[in-house]
């Protein structure tokens, strides 16, 4: 059983109550947690694996630009891995970081590793098969998803994005669409994009404008797409999705 000290335990409470809430409240909250763990706890491998979490998570919400943040996490997923390498978070946000680099085989050996390291962990599983999805995998990545949901039936309904990648592979809109429409991401200005490209892909212009979410003044979608670390067929897709708007 892991025994942790209690501020890294408060972060890692944050950041699963981020995870399942999608808010920008609950980011803003589990950053100061994470962040206030790394001071009080500069050598714990997972309170520099939560605070690298919180810099992707920055992101996801379209608070900033992935080239505003990357540096930072970096470091602290680094660190992370470093202090403690067989920590499945660590191991993630170590291979989020790869992936951000370019490095898609240590990407790969990295989250093999993660999932290796808890293989009951729902909503860590969930996260790797969403990463594994974007990076170019949908099918395997779904995989990971139904495995995290039958380890724990009650996870959020934003891992359904991932199911609905599969779909959107196998140019089944149709498919993907009934998905989506149980998804709440709430805050998640990534998640909602997908969303909102899969809406007009099948030819739903309501709810996929309905979907759009607005930017926060400081850059625009394209641009914020250029930045993802995703393969290009699901940049394309997003991307097709939105001019049909």
């Amino acid at each position: 059983m892991r025994l942790l000290n209690s501020n890294v335990y408060e972060a890692l409470l944050a950041f699963h109550t981020h995870l399942r809430a999608n808010r920008v409240s609950s980011l803003v909250q589990m950053m100061e947690l994470s962040q206030a763990a790394v001071r009080e706890n500069p050598t714990s491998g997972l309170a520099h694996a939560l605070l690298s979490f919180g810099y992707v998570e920055e992101v996801g919400v379209g608070q900033k630009r992935l080239k505003s943040v990357v540096e930072d996490g970096r470091i602290h997923a680094e660190k992370a891995l470093a202090f403690e390498p067989q920590c499945q978070e660590a191991l993630i946000a170590a291979a989020i970081y790869a992936q951000l680099d370019e490095d898609k085989p240590k990407f790969l050996q990295l989250i093999d590793a993660a999932i290796r390291a808890n293989p009951n962990g729902g909503l860590l599983l969930a996260v790797a098969g969403g990463w594994i999805a974007y990076v170019g995998d949908p099918h395997k990545g779904a995989e990971l998803v139904r495995q995290a949901t039958d380890a724990n039936p009650m996870l959020p309904t934003w891992t359904k994005i991932t199911l609905c990648l599969e779909d959107v592979e196998k140019g089944d809109f149709k498919a993907a669409v009934k998905k989506v429409r149980k998804i709440d991401v709430r805050d998640s200005f990534l998640d909602r994009l997908i969303i909102s490209a899969v809406y007009s892909l099948a030819g739903e212009t309501g709810p996929a404008r309905a979907q759009l979410p607005e930017t926060n003044g400081d850059f625009t979608i394209e641009e914020y797409l250029s930045d993802l670390p995703f393969a290009p067929g699901v940049i394309e897709m997003i991307r097709a999705g939105l001019r049909r708007l």
